[in-house]
């Protein structure tokens, strides 16, 4: 796999489906360095991760693709989830990531528990990246949240610190309906197995030309996403 190939291109020399595609997809041009974007905006590159931590323009530039309006402005989010945005895109050959949603407000399906409520928490595609393969990565790193959304067209990811993933089958702005194989009937309950994780996320990261006047939000307890 070349940079700029897509896996349709790739299916379509071999023959096979796109989730038959290869699985090496390539190493990044620069390890730590992503290209973020919102939908239909254009994007802006950043080095999130450098040799000692997570870079503080980086980190900036992710919390302002994460804000909705200026009523987010003092909004932040932490490190790790800069970390782990830029080791998803090192993944998967430094593919640009669109943030299609970030921080949010407490309603009604998201209470004042939620991973976006607390700023610890992102919506995200990866170019030419199906999302199940996004999912299916992402539960292999220890102390993250994964939660695959076939019917919303995207992965949530967050910083929590412990290891959670599921499936939700709900509509865009539905409560969640979480079963592994489809939408859930009343009283069942989702059963995903967890295998041993294969790679660690730091708990601890240093942000680089660190800022006096930041201040990075704790994660809440465990509860919905």
């Amino acid at each position: 796999m070349r940079a700029g190939q897509t896996l349709e291109r790739i299916a379509r020399q071999h023959d096979v489906s796109v989730d038959e595609a290869p699985a090496d997809w390539g190493a990044p041009e620069q390890p730590g360095r992503v290209e973020l974007r919102r939908p239909g905006e254009e994007p802006i590159v950043s080095h999130l991760r450098v040799e000692r931590g997570v870079s503080r323009a980086g980190l900036r530039h992710l919390e302002a693709m994460m804000r909705r309006n200026e009523r987010d402005a003092d909004r932040h989010t932490t490190p790790r989830l800069a970390l782990l945005l830029a080791r998803l895109s090192d993944h998967f050959g430094g593919r640009a990531i669109t943030v299609v949603s970030g921080f949010r407000e407490p309603r009604r399906f998201s209470g004042t528990d939620s991973q976006h409520v607390a700023g610890i928490a992102s919506d995200i595609q990866i170019a030419d990246v199906p999302n199940r393969t996004l999912w299916e990565y992402c539960r292999t790193i220890d102390a993250v949240g994964c939660g695959l959304y076939p019917r919303s067209n995207f992965v949530h990811v967050d910083a929590r610190e412990e290891r959670t993933h599921w499936v939700d089958w709900s509509r865009p702005a539905a409560a969640a309906v979480r079963h592994a194989a489809g939408p859930a009937r009343r009283g069942q309950h989702p059963v995903l197995p967890m295998d041993e994780p294969t790679e660690t996320l730091p708990l601890e990261v240093p942000v680089v030309e660190d800022d006096p006047h930041y201040v990075a939000p704790m994660p809440p307890a465990p509860a919905s996403n």
